[in-house]
């Protein structure tokens, strides 16, 4: 990811979260630099063990990730997985995996420090040719009252060494927080998508190698953010193929060209890959906020309407804010859905500016 994306992100949900007093996007722009690529967010050396400038920054990521949700049964979450997750654990193909590790504290957060005790469990996982799914938990125990806030930044990579990029749409994180006699009590929770699209061939199972870094601000300063630490999992994980429709259809509506060269039918999500004739359109500053609805019927039964649907990048790549060629990712469970597919695409609409682009497109195609 480079700096553009880390910028946009940081700006993307960033104020929905935090005091309305505090200007995030100011605090971030000045420190960011542009020679400083990538998203490590290993402690400095000081006593305080704050962030460097850049680090702190590159954490903030996180915030735009926030999404206090429902209940969710069946895996005892704080937070609601997207209709594909959902289906995937109600059928039961999550890899149970309840790896639990304590994080050893730097000095600096014990004793008379914030954070009293640490552990991060990885709950689940979920592997197919679209997407990489994970469930975590990070509890712990803090000093009563401190107001305390949980940040976690999951990074992901694979025996071959290739590192997998969010999908910003379908990430979710929520806190959690109760104080009795002993302090305060936090449970972060959350669950993180990593496009696998950029796998060429498609395996039986991958071993995957996972980092959580967890990090937190209190109250009383909420822009000071230290590192709790980091712990990291490693662990095989079943990897499901999908159905592959080549289309090829242009279809225009309004000013917008859009062209659908292939979709990628998986069990968790279905992945289009399309060109547009005008993407300078979505290149605002909130560009990681567009949404489309979609509509699908299958050999003329509904199967869904209005299902929001969000862009990420062409074949597993980041996404850029003008690239005329990505991918449109439906976060809905149509492995079984066979035959003539009509697929529309009811206008784009950014979910934090308020800007929207009209438009219809249908498309029409087999899938077998």
């Amino acid at each position: 990811m480079n700096d553009q994306y880390l910028k946009h992100v940081l700006t993307r949900r960033a104020e929905h979260d935090i005091p309305a007093s505090v200007n995030v996007s100011a605090a971030v722009f000045r420190q960011l630099t542009p020679q400083k690529t990538g998203l490590s967010l290993n402690s400095s050396s000081s006593k305080s063990h704050r962030f460097d400038r850049f680090r702190w920054a590159a954490l903030l990521i996180i915030i735009t990730l926030i999404s206090v949700t429902t209940v969710y049964a069946i895996v005892q979450s704080l937070i609601q997985p997207d209709p594909g997750i959902k289906t995937m654990q109600i059928e039961r193909k999550t890899l149970t995996v309840n790896q639990t590790h304590e994080i050893a504290l730097p000095s600096a957060t014990s004793g008379t420090m914030t954070v009293k005790n640490l552990s991060v469990t990885v709950t689940e996982v979920y592997a197919d040719r679209n997407r990489i799914s994970i469930g975590y938990q990070v509890k712990g125990l803090a000093e009563k009252n401190s107001g305390i806030q949980l940040y976690s930044n999951p990074t992901l990579t694979d025996a071959a060494n290739n590192a997998y990029v969010w999908l910003v749409g379908s990430n979710q994180q929520s806190n959690d927080v109760s104080n009795d006699a002993l302090g305060e009590h936090f449970t972060h929770e959350g669950i993180m998508s990593f496009d696998a699209a950029l796998l060429k061939t498609v395996p039986a199972s991958i071993d995957l190698h996972l980092q959580i870094e967890v990090a937190y601000t209190t109250t009383n300063n909420p822009m000071a953010m230290a590192l709790a630490g980091k712990t990291s999992f490693d662990f095989r994980v079943p990897m499901t193929g999908g159905r592959e429709a080549q289309v090829d259809e242009s279809v225009s509506s309004a000013s917008q060209t859009i062209q659908l060269s292939r979709a990628v039918i998986t069990p968790s999500m279905t992945r289009l890959e399309i060109c547009l004739s005008s993407p300078a359109v979505f290149n605002v500053d909130a560009w990681l906020s567009w949404e489309t609805s979609a509509t699908l019927k299958v050999n003329g039964q509904s199967i869904f309407a209005q299902s929001p649907a969000y862009f990420s990048g062409s074949n597993g790549a980041a996404l850029q804010a003008d690239a005329p060629c990505r991918a449109i990712a439906i976060p809905e469970s149509l492995a079984n859905q066979v035959g003539q597919w009509e697929l529309t695409l009811a206008g784009f609409h950014n979910t934090d500016s308020g800007q929207t682009i009209d438009g219809t497109w249908t498309f029409t195609f087999e899938v077998n």
